[in-house]
């Protein structure tokens, strides 16, 4: 519904429902950008800029961009100074971001893994004639990245906020939330240890700890973790305190607007099979 909102020109309300989304956790890297337009189109840049900083945060680059340039939307932001303000405003932050980083080199490969990933979804996301191999690329990616963050960890421990910044330490997260449950368990003390440190943050905590609990068909404790299409939510612990829960660490908390229903079935959320 945000997507068509957006799609129609109806930013207003695009802004509306991307808001409610959010609520729901983070959004694809795509979907951070549209919201972040429509908000600019209603002139709201802090909050665009939040989310398009947020969207290069998760591996958008300006030159994903491309794939739209047959919208006239794109053509027509491309000449709008305040586009261009925002765009040099957030990649500045994720420049000083990175230059926090003890080791910047490590930030930067850490940031072209989340990008890799986040390219092949958004290519599947189109629903591309190439669907199935772009499945088995994923899947290669994935196994890549796992070997290599895994490697990394078991010498240097959690890769935090002070070894990749905040950026990168929210990269890892989401790339070590992709590796096989058993891989994600091995490291769950150890994510949980950099939380205490503030080397990462509770928030990503909770949705890798939420996966891993709806994988053994258990409740989960933030709602975090939704069925494939995004709109109902695998079973939730003690579900009248689940915002006062969210907002602890960090989350949006949901409301009556935007209050995804609760469905148990035998999906599990989509993990690759490879660990080291």
């Amino acid at each position: 519904m945000a997507r068509q909102a957006f799609a129609d020109t109806e930013y207003q309300e695009a802004v509306e429902l991307y808001d409610e989304l959010l609520k729901g956790g983070t959004l694809p890297a795509q979907d951070l950008v549209f919201a972040g337009i429509a908000n600019l189109q209603n002139n709201n840049f802090d909050e665009a800029l939040y989310l398009y900083h947020e969207a290069l945060r998760q591996g958008w680059i300006y030159s994903t961009e491309e794939a739209f340039d047959d919208e006239p939307l794109f053509y027509r932001l491309h000449s709008e100074p305040m586009w261009d303000t925002l765009k040099q405003t957030a990649y500045r932050m994720i420049q000083e971001d990175r230059a926090m980083a003890q080791d910047v080199r490590l930030r930067l490969i850490i940031d072209s893994l989340g990008l890799s990933r986040e390219t092949i979804l958004f290519e599947i996301q189109q629903e591309s004639e190439n669907y199935i191999n772009l499945l088995d690329s994923l899947d290669i990616i994935d196994s890549l990245n796992t070997k290599f963050l895994t490697s990394l960890t078991d010498s240097l421990g959690w890769l935090g906020h002070s070894i990749v910044g905040k950026g990168g330490a929210m990269t890892v997260a989401k790339l070590m939330g992709e590796m096989s449950f058993e891989c994600m368990e091995k490291y769950l003390d150890i994510f949980k240890a950099a939380v205490e440190k503030e080397e990462a943050t509770s928030k990503d905590f909770v949705a890798y700890k939420d996966k891993i609990l709806v994988y053994h068909k258990d409740e989960q404790i933030y709602g975090t973790q939704f069925h494939s299409g995004g709109s109902k939510l695998f079973p939730i612990e003690d579900f009248k305190n689940l915002n006062a829960r969210r907002m602890e660490v960090g989350l949006y908390p949901f409301n009556k607007t935007f209050m995804p229903e609760i469905e148990a079935s035998d999906e599990l959320p989509y993990i690759q099979n490879y660990c080291k």
